[in-house]
């Protein structure tokens, strides 16, 4: 299934019922930016929940000189009772790495959005499903240092709690770039790079997800 970002403007005041990891695909072409660091772009539509659905989404991308990739990256699950909220992060090889609810980066920071009512703990249930995607957004002070305001984490969000995600081989990732051979009529597919690691949000789902405050 193709998935869409969301703003965390736009989501309810649900409370989530259910935190979990899984995975999504990320379609992409990439390039070399001037100084030598491979950096991706975000497409709303880009994202899908099966490796099946982002192969068809390539398959309709596809033009002379253009070379596609697929990344499945890991992402947070979270679940209230009318939908589902999706979080990840691109151009980082491991993402999550610098997220924690245990950094603070800044007093005033982190006293702006207790004000705002953020919680303290995104990673457990009861939370507001806005206020969590609130919580990962680049300025908050779980990030240390603070990621790119663009290009960087993605929320996205499906209108029902249903939604169903991949949640298996977390540890073996893939990534993935589309080759053509004479005579087929569809891009093929080869390993490709480094798959992103899922170590951090792994251990942050084991740490906070259990806490209670």
């Amino acid at each position: 299934m193709q998935l869409f970002e969301n703003t965390s403007d736009s989501l309810g005041n649900e409370e989530v019922r259910n935190i979990s990891i899984g995975s999504v695909y990320f379609v992409h072409s990439g390039r070399n930016t001037w100084y030598g660091t491979w950096s991706v772009c975000y497409y709303d539509g880009c994202m899908h929940t099966t490796l099946e659905s982002a192969r068809k989404y390539a398959e309709s991308k596809r033009k002379r000189g253009t070379v596609l990739y697929i990344k499945q990256l890991p992402c947070f699950i979270f679940r209230s009772r009318l939908s589902t909220l999706l979080i990840t992060q691109i151009n980082e090889s491991e993402p999550f790495s610098k997220f924690s609810p245990d950094n603070i980066t800044n007093f005033s920071e982190s006293t702006l959005e207790s004000l705002l009512g953020l919680p303290k703990n995104p990673l457990k249930n009861g939370n507001s499903i806005a206020h969590v995607a609130q919580s990962f957004i680049s300025i908050r002070s779980f990030w240390n240092p603070h990621p790119l305001p663009f290009d960087s984490v993605i929320l996205l969000s499906h209108n029902s709690p249903f939604l169903q995600v991949e949640q298996d081989n977390l540890d073996n990732l893939k990534s993935l770039k589309a080759f053509r051979e004479s005579g087929i009529d569809r891009l093929l597919w080869e390993r490709f790079g480094e798959p992103a690691k899922s170590t951090s949000i792994q251990n942050l789902y084991r740490t906070f997800s259990r806490k209670t405050n």
